[in-house]
Order: C-alpha cells, then structure tokens, then sequence
C-alpha cells in the first residue's frame, strides 16, 4: 500500500523551460542568392536564383 513518502517521488519540477525560438527563427531564414552570369570553360552559364 503507498504511503505519503512514495508520492513524493513523483513530484515534477513546475519550473517549465522556455522555448528556444531563436534558434529555430535562424534555421527557417533563408537568403535568395539572383541569378547571375558566370564563365565556364570560355563560355558565359546562366546560374539560377537559389535559396542558400
């Protein structure tokens, strides 16, 4: 039979941790890089815009 003792094992801890938005704000920004001209081999390639 449980006894006053053993309930107090289960007792959590009420101080609840924030959220890290931060970092998961830095992880969703993505930079647009515009397509540009560049020489390959003597000759000029179109490189497309892409998200780095």
């Amino acid at each position: 039979m449980p006894n006053e003792a053993s309930a107090l094992s289960g007792i959590v801890n009420p101080e609840v941790q924030k959220p890290q938005v931060g970092t998961l704000l830095l992880a969703r920004r993505r930079r647009w890089i515009p397509g540009h001209w560049v020489r390959r081999n003597h000759h000029r390639v179109w490189i497309r815009g892409h998200y780095q």
